[in-house]
């Protein structure tokens, strides 16, 4: 009970010390008894009075928040073409390690959304879960177990790891294709990102073959990178 106390306060005295904060910044919050990262960009003309949308974004593996929000932010200017949207993007448990390890840890993206709330006024029906490579992965894994918890998935080149992964042939990391009808998913694959060709077109056919809401484009010449806004702009529609 002392630390549950404790960790509110702590919580409590982040959140104030960011409350009135626009732009792009960092925080850090107790999460399972470490230090965690969230690197936020905020509107610059946020008005609580207007709910703002939230993109929970999840980097890939070997990257961290910050350079995960300032490449959206700053290099694919998001905030252009997502207005009126708060970007939070948490940190993995270490630069090299997945979302989901270890175990439990995938509790951050809940953790970041609480968080927004609490600090802003959120829009609860325009949220939307976003990963690039691992981080892609992440949040594919996540949206089929939970997909009541965000609007859509907007995933590129989620690293899927082999087509026996996308057939839920590891039973430590299994999709929840019988979900799939429940939560729109926007996918993008470069077509030179030729590791990811068959895992991904493996996980589309599972999506689609469980009536999946699923737009998988790819992109000639590209790869393992997220397209520039203009080439997915077909986003806003499934969304």
């Amino acid at each position: 009970m002392k630390r549950l106390f404790t960790l509110m306060l702590f919580l409590s005295s982040t959140l104030i010390s960011f409350a009135q904060t626009t732009g792009s910044f960092d925080t850090t919050i107790q999460f399972m008894s470490a230090n965690r990262t969230l690197s936020v960009y905020v509107p610059t003309n946020y008005n609580p009075s207007t709910p703002a949308k939230l993109m929970i974004c999840l980097h890939g593996l070997g990257d961290n928040s910050a350079n995960y929000r300032n490449y959206l932010i700053n290099s694919l200017s998001w905030n252009l073409h997502f207005p009126n949207t708060i970007f939070i993007c948490p940190a993995a448990s270490a630069t090299n390690a997945d979302f989901y390890y270890p175990a439990g840890h995938e509790a951050i993206i809940p953790t970041a959304v609480n968080i927004a709330r609490q600090v802003y006024q959120i829009d609860t029906t325009e949220m939307l879960l976003q990963g690039f490579s691992l981080g892609g992965r992440a949040a594919l894994k996540y949206g089929l177990d939970s997909p009541s918890h965000f609007k859509g998935l907007l995933l590129n080149t989620p690293a899927i790891q082999g087509v026996k992964n996308a057939l839920n042939v590891y039973p430590d990391f299994l999709f929840n294709y019988a979900n799939a009808s429940q939560i729109p998913l926007f996918i993008t694959h470069g077509e030179t990102d030729y590791l990811y060709t068959a895992p991904i077109d493996t996980c589309v056919e599972k999506l689609i073959l469980n009536n999946g809401l699923v737009r998988m484009y790819r992109y000639p010449g590209l790869g393992h990178v997220i397209p520039a806004y203009n080439q997915m702009n077909q986003v806003s529609n499934i969304f």
